[in-house]
């Protein structure tokens, strides 16, 4: 079983994009690489489950088999709609999947989205037929990965099937051939022979995280903790972005009593933060150790998130917790609760209700 822990600074990991259309598969690419069904849903927002390489705080997973292997799940839509982060994304991953589903397997509309990619595709590519277990016949997975090998040919470096049914996946956990047999463990070893190819293997071992994408930060040496007291100024900055490291005094939002209303019909919920566009994070409802550590934990990603997800939100998720962070026009939002008590919809129904305040 996984569980939540701090995280350690790590080797630079070998990225991997994991893309295609909404319900392709992309989380059970992910599942079946984990040995446990951790993801699960439609996910709108990305997600990335690796190794630290940059820094930073964050919730890691107990997974030593994927030391140096970070998986970055993209979601897509419609080719006219992939934004620049995505193709940003996209771009600055080692490797890249194309996860399409056994049953409608490479349609137009996933070629038209594979073609308007073709100059972010990082130059190693693997495409994943999700599902397959829902195919009856041996015959006709073979006729699929056929159809494949020729359809897709020059696009990807090679194709394979999963059978990523949950307890089947479960069953991997403990069980190499129950995880040979859902495919995950050859695709884990197609990583690998990548990560060695491009000299990707990690320096030391490390557990894999999962974290929000905005905390992926330009490789530059880590900024030392700030103190309590208040910031040295060591050169003249024009316009310094504020990094809060703790609640702050300051006088709250004023929706923060509209805010505290919403959280308080959801009783999972453990902590409510509100970030302010100047200024440290504002305690909207929690203990302040419970405040503390969810502030701790956003500090890298606060500067990052509005630029990227501008309007949107991005939920997190581990098999303890889950977070969710909301950025709106003059602040940002962040809420935590347990995995077990606050779902996935409630999340989003939370987030929905902060928002419209």
């Amino acid at each position: 079983m996984y569980k939540a822990t701090a995280i350690a600074p790590a080797a630079a990991p070998l990225r991997v994009a994991i893309c295609g259309e909404v319900r392709s598969g992309k989380s059970t690419v992910i599942n079946a690489l984990l040995r446990q069904s951790l993801l699960s849903g439609v996910t709108h927002a990305p997600q990335v489950v690796g190794h630290a390489a940059d820094g930073g705080d964050g919730l890691r997973l107990d997974a030593p088999h994927l030391r140096g292997i970070e998986l970055i799940e993209v979601p897509l839509t419609k080719a006219e709609d992939l934004t620049d982060p995505q193709r940003a994304l996209i771009k600055g991953a080692d490797v890249w999947i194309w996860v399409t589903i056994a049953s409608q397997a490479w349609r137009f509309t996933e070629l038209t989205l594979v073609e308007q990619l073709a100059e972010q595709r990082p130059a190693r590519g693997l495409l994943v037929v999700s599902r397959g277990d829902k195919l009856r016949r041996d015959a006709d997975r073979a006729k699929i990965m056929d159809r494949m090998a020729r359809e897709t040919a020059g696009i990807f470096d090679g194709c394979h099937m999963l059978h990523g049914a949950g307890p089947q996946i479960a069953q991997a956990a403990s069980d190499e051939a129950a995880w040979q047999a859902t495919g995950g463990r050859a695709l884990y070893e197609t990583l690998q022979q990548i990560a060695a190819d491009l000299d990707k293997t990690p320096a030391r071992a490390a557990s894999a995280e999962i974290v929000d994408l905005a905390q992926r930060r330009p490789a530059v040496d880590p900024a030392p903790e700030p103190d309590p007291a208040p910031e040295r100024v060591t050169e003249p900055e024009p316009a310094p972005v504020p990094t809060p490291s703790a609640t702050s005094s300051a006088a709250p939002d004023p929706r923060a009593d509209q805010w505290r209303a919403i959280a308080a019909d959801f009783p999972a919920i453990t902590a409510l933060v509100a970030w302010p566009a100047q200024g440290a994070a504002q305690p909207i409802m929690g203990e302040d150790a419970q405040c503390q550590a969810l502030s701790d934990y956003l500090r890298p990603v606060y500067a990052a998130l509005p630029a990227h997800y501008a309007g949107g939100g991005v939920a997190l998720a581990t098999a303890s917790t889950r977070l969710h962070i909301l950025p709106l026009a003059e602040v940002t939002l962040a809420f935590a609760a347990p995995a077990q008590t606050l779902s996935e919809g409630m999340a989003a129904t939370v987030a929905k209700r902060l928002a419209a305040v």
